[in-house]
């Protein structure tokens, strides 16, 4: 979806320079004929011509009319096109499925004033009471992101579950007697 996504999206940008490129070709192409026009009149001036200058000038202006009329037609057609490939981008995206954001009361142990999920944190205060561990070395084991892992982490610090040596960088963490206590209690 993405990428058809970015194709769309290059796709637009190449129509608007394309649009304005149109335009600008428009605008030199009016100078010129300006330009063609005025030194017309000027070498009708000088060689005395006896046909009537207002016929030429006349006929050239509405040469010129029909020719800017069309290219103004088809700029409009373009941005019409345009104004319905942006309508279809808007469209096209897919909204993100919901995500899964209640928790079985079965899986909810509750510490203090806050519920903690017994699946992750489980296996978290699992593997601190057999050593101390850094938040990578847990990260690993309970593959997970980097910062849902120090979410949870602060969590069972700020709960006090857990405890962290603060003494070297990366912070080694150890499972406290509270911390114990939970486990024991969720795996019973």
């Amino acid at each position: 979806m993405t990428q058809q996504l970015k194709i769309t999206s290059c796709y637009m940008s190449v129509m608007e320079e394309f649009l304005y490129v149109l335009l600008g070709i428009q605008v030199v192409v009016l100078g010129l004929q300006i330009v063609i026009l005025y030194r017309l009149i000027l070498l009708l001036k000088k060689k005395e011509v006896s046909f009537p200058h207002d016929i030429v000038i006349k006929s050239i202006i509405e040469d010129f009319s029909s020719k800017l009329t069309t290219r103004d037609e088809k700029i409009a057609e373009l941005m019409v096109r345009l104004e319905v490939l942006e309508e279809r981008l808007k469209t096209s995206f897919v909204k993100p499925p919901t995500l899964k954001t209640s928790v079985d009361e079965s899986e909810v142990v509750k510490v203090g004033k806050r519920a903690i999920s017994t699946d992750v944190t489980t296996k978290i205060l699992e593997f601190l009471s057999e050593k101390s561990l850094t938040s990578r070395e847990i990260q690993r084991m309970i593959n997970k992101s980097r910062e849902h892992t120090a979410r949870l982490l602060k969590s069972l610090y700020d709960q006090g579950l857990v405890d962290r040596d603060s003494s070297k960088k990366p912070f080694r963490y150890i499972i406290t007697e509270k911390g114990r206590e939970i486990l024991s209690h969720m795996l019973s």
